[in-house]
């Protein structure tokens, strides 16, 4: 039979997204443990997330500096004894730190699981945070601080967060080389003395796990992690900026990095699911009224995006984009025009329906296969939320409405609520 390819294939709507199947239970020390079993590969993930973020910070830049240097060495073994091991077994041990949380995430095939968890274990409990591995970070990290602040994307970001937050806000706060040239090895150990420990801790492991390797998992990391330590003041500080307009003009740019948004709710509130209807008929994927407009019609900018960052205690909306600075005015003004058209004007079904689509497409994305329904679980998790969460989440989306847009639209975009920030050359903008 041949295939006419002239005709474009049936689109079917998708009629329901399945949450995946999660046994929960709890280590020997307390820990609880998420477990996703599934996939055909005898491979695995095991992630220990701690409430080890920035939002835990006693001092700037402490947690991302904390969890960059934990396989740089041990009591017991160096930075190229931890690399040596982990490259024996062909795995992979990631230590990330962002906002509301540090995790150290474990890739490796089931078989070697034995030999790998006791050395993450041994990471939590023994990392040393060498003192010549911690002038080595700084170094390193103050080179990348200079090259950044070249970069008008960079400065625009920098400044914006800044103006919603505040300087002294976990979100507000980009790091500085003074931040890092006053950190020290007593601060990394006392952070993860505080951190780092059981008590502040919960695990996903995801593939196809036995029983056999949940008793591994229970036998290495259900043990004391660390003994909980007084934690001292976290930095969190909101100073907001009274003015709704900045400009950081940068002589030799060649581009303006344009950023318009405000602090915003996050995926807890109620309004939620139909805001994110909302955000991304305006600029949330490809086929989105912002990049209809400044990219495919006007050929402002390579791209642009509104994004809802949303965290455990803050979110933010950002609509972001990078433009030749001579164009910089006219793309504001078309920003404003594609907000005010979502205002005043009832969407098209047909578009309504295809954005809807295109997210439920991506959710069916996000939970096809285990270590995908890892990191969507994980979403879930740190923000306390569960399956029926999710199932109302999804209804809501479906059942997204044209008024229900627009009434959003004028509830939450308003135009007089939102910060203008703009990084580049020879800007003129009223």
């Amino acid at each position: 039979m041949i295939t006419d390819r002239s005709i474009a294939p049936e689109i079917h709507p998708i009629s329901g997204i399945r949450y995946p199947d999660v046994k929960s239970i709890q280590l020997t020390n307390k820990i609880p443990v998420h477990i996703l079993t599934s996939g055909m590969q005898e491979v695995a993930k095991i992630e220990l997330i701690f409430f080890a973020g920035r939002w835990q910070e006693h001092k700037r830049a402490v947690a991302t500096c904390t969890a960059s240097l934990f396989k740089e060495g041990t009591s017991k073994r160096s930075s190229l004894d931890i690399a040596n091991l982990i490259d024996y077994y062909g795995a992979s041990i990631q230590v990330s730190s962002f906002i509301d949380y540090s995790s150290l995430t474990l890739y490796c095939l089931n078989k070697h699981l034995e030999y790998l968890l006791p050395l993450m274990t041994e990471l939590i409990t023994e990392a040393s945070f060498p003192e010549s591995e911690l002038e080595l970070y700084i170094r390193n990290n103050k080179q990348k601080i200079e090259v950044n602040e070249k970069k008008v994307e960079h400065l625009g970001q920098r400044l914006f967060t800044s103006v919603l937050f505040g300087k002294n806000h976990p979100i507000g706060y980009t790091t500085s080389k003074q931040d890092l040239e006053v950190l020290s090895r007593k601060d990394l150990l006392m952070f993860k003395q505080q951190h780092y420990h059981h008590e502040n801790a919960f695990i996903i492991a995801s593939g196809k796990l036995t029983d056999s390797h949940i008793q591994l998992i229970d036998r290495h990391l259900g043990i004391p992690l660390n003994q909980p330590a007084d934690k001292k003041t976290s930095i969190v500080s909101l100073d907001a900026s009274p003015v709704d307009l900045y400009i950081d003009e940068k002589a030799d740019a060649l581009q303006s990095a344009i950023r318009v948004g405000k602090r915003f709710i996050n995926k807890l509130h109620p309004d939620y699911p139909l805001v994110k209807a909302t955000n991304l008929v305006l600029g949330e994927y490809f086929g989105s009224r912002l990049m209809s407009n400044l990219r495919e019609d006007k050929g402002f900018c390579y791209g642009i995006y509104s994004t809802i960052a949303s965290f455990v205690n803050e979110a933010y909306l950002c609509i972001a984009t990078e433009v030749g600075a001579d164009v910089t005015e006219s793309a504001l003004h078309e920003i404003e025009n594609e907000i005010l058209r979502l205002q005043n004007d009832l969407i098209d079904v047909d578009e309504l329906q295809s954005a809807m689509n295109y997210r439920m497409g991506v959710f069916l994305g996000d939970l096809d296969g285990a270590f995908n329904q890892h990191d969507f679980l994980k979403g879930l998790l740190l923000f306390g939320a569960d399956k029926e969460y999710m199932l109302h989440y999804v209804d809501r989306l479906r059942s997204a409405t044209p008024q229900a847009i627009r009434d959003i639209a004028q509830r939450y975009y308003r135009s007089d609520t939102f910060y203008k920030v703009i990084a580049g050359k020879n800007i003129n903008v009223s």
